[in-house]
This record gives C-alpha cells, structure tokens and sequence, in this order.
C-alpha cells in the first residue's frame, strides 16, 4: 500500500486520522502487506511514524539524490531522441 504526499493532508484533523489509519494498518500484520509512505519532513508525521517503523526511513532529498534524477532524466532523453 503506497501513501504518497502525507504532508498535503491538512492538520486540521485530516492528517491525524490518516495517521491514525496507517497504525491502525500496522496492527493487522498480515506477512503479505506492505506499507511505503511519502512525506516532506514535518514534525508532526515524523513523531507519530518513527514508532511504526519496520525498516529505518529513507531521505530521497539532496545534492546525491538531484545528480541521480538528472542521470535518468537525460539517459531518457538520449533514448527518445535516438
């Protein structure tokens, strides 16, 4: 299951329940069910995620992850215009 955007949930009460609803998930543990969640760093999903987590979280944010969009960005480019 793939949450994307986390941070776009209003913290009006939206994004509490959605919080919610990923630990409510984390509680069924089925061996089949996977959860990946995208977020820009906010306190608030940071604090209420860490518990949750099986695997240590991944910052796709940076100088190394830039140059490695930009290597696929212009290996597409160079396959489409060949």
């Amino acid at each position: 299951m793939v949450i994307d955007a986390l941070d776009k949930c209003l913290r009006d009460g939206d994004r509490e329940e959605v919080l919610g609803l990923i630990a409510e998930i984390k509680t069924w543990s089925p061996s089949n069910l996977h959860l990946l969640v995208t977020s820009r760093q906010e306190t608030d999903i940071n604090e209420k995620l860490v518990t949750l987590l099986t695997a240590p979280a991944i910052s796709i944010q940076g100088p190394q992850v830039a140059s490695d969009i930009e290597l696929y960005v212009n290996d597409q480019i160079a396959t489409v215009t060949k």
